[in-house]
């Protein structure tokens, strides 16, 4: 669906997860331009179980669930497309640059 403007979605390197799930639709969109640092990766795994060993010194995890022909590889990050040159919690500086560029 066609949106006037741009949507600029703000993202960085403790960007895992479900925020990239996130990513992955919304990097599909035309009017969508990823901003910030590139974002940290995540695997195809996920659902981690784990168990104590008796021992209790140790337990052993091991997930339960996989993601299959997913767009994005595990361990893929996202760079972004208009890298910001400085601290992503300089809101102000952030902001700045966002509104000058977009």
């Amino acid at each position: 669906m066609p949106v006037p403007g741009r949507i600029v979605v703000i993202a960085g390197p403790s960007c895992f997860s479900a925020c990239l799930d996130f990513l992955d639709r919304m990097r599909l969109h035309p009017s969508v331009v990823q901003v910030g640092h590139t974002t940290g990766v995540d695997t195809n795994y996920m659902e981690n179980w784990g168990r104590r060993l008796p021992s209790g010194i140790a337990s052993v995890g091991y997930p339960m669930k996989v993601y299959r022909n997913r767009r994005r590889a595990g361990n893929e990050a996202y760079a972004p497309h208009a890298p910001f040159p400085g601290n992503l919690r300089d809101t102000a500086a952030l902001r700045a640059w966002i509104l000058a560029r977009f």
